[in-house]
């Protein structure tokens, strides 16, 4: 079941985010709220406003409830990764007064929201830094480092997979679970559906993506996304495969939790 699920949910992302760019070239605007507001009027588009942002150029930054779940996502990702990577790195560390708590897990995400994304978050003009940010996003598309950027997360995807793949086949027997059930059919159907579909968002920024196109058009635009889409199914195909056969049962939220804290290579990929 979870891998037709995800070759369903697949096909339906690239639908719905060529369908977005359709909705917005048929009512001649270059948003997702202004094109709910040309549909429904101000009223019913209300909703939308609510879990979305609007620069002053009607570009669409990001939707706060999609940026909501991202925080919460770099927050277990902070909690799941620092903790392993500092003891690895410093074994001796969790014996240190107060520095032990760089291997807590809860410790090291209210370390990281206190003083990282709290921070951040009482910038006293955020205008400007919005401003900014519009105009560095189209200069770095126009400059081809929007690309590079792309390119390096990747990369580092490929590091993530390469790392799961061959590691694996090294995992200690006691840390290994029985492979019960099928690949095809297993429960959990409704949980699935939400971390898979949380994976694909990106509909928020398919205008921004449409626009940096050279000559943005509906085809160069359907193939970005075919592209994009398929290469994300084979990644989280690849890496939910991998981690079911080899540790079956035990596999945990985060796959790579299952390795012990000492493995270099999958420290680097935590990294």
């Amino acid at each position: 079941m979870g891998v037709i699920l995800l070759l369903v949910l697949t096909i339906t992302v690239d639908w719905t985010i060529r369908l977005i760019v359709v909705n917005s070239k048929l009512s001649g605007t270059d948003s997702f709220q202004a094109t709910m507001e040309h549909c429904y009027g101000r009223s019913p588009s209300g909703l939308c406003k609510l879990t979305s942002d609007i620069s002053p150029d009607h570009i669409v930054n990001r939707q706060p409830t999609s940026a909501f779940g991202g925080m919460l996502a770099f927050c277990i990702i902070i909690g799941d990764t620092i903790p392993h990577v500092m003891s690895a790195v410093f074994p001796s560390l969790s014996d240190v007064p107060f520095l032990w708590l760089l291997t807590n897990r809860r410790a090291v995400i209210i370390i990281f929201i206190l003083g990282v994304s709290y921070p951040l978050s009482l910038y006293r003009d955020i205008a400007k830094v919005w401003e900014r940010t519009v105009h560095a996003e189209y200069f770095i598309i126009d400059q081809g480092q929007l690309a590079k950027a792309s390119s390096l997360a990747l990369l580092s995807m490929l590091v993530i997979l390469i790392s799961l793949v061959t590691q694996g086949a090294t995992v200690p027997s006691e840390l290994r679970g029985a492979v019960k059930g099928s690949l095809w059919t297993n429960p959990g159907v409704f949980q699935a559906i939400g971390v898979i579909s949380f994976a694909f968002v990106c509909h928020h920024n398919s205008l921004l993506i449409y626009g940096s196109l050279r000559k943005p058009t509906m085809d160069r635009f359907a193939r970005v996304t075919h592209y994009s889409t398929v290469v994300s199914m084979v990644a989280c195909l690849t890496m939910a495969t991998a981690g079911f056969l080899t540790f079956g049962d035990k596999t945990k939220g985060n796959v790579l939790n299952n390795f012990p804290t000492a493995n270099v290579v999958v420290n680097i990929a935590r990294l």
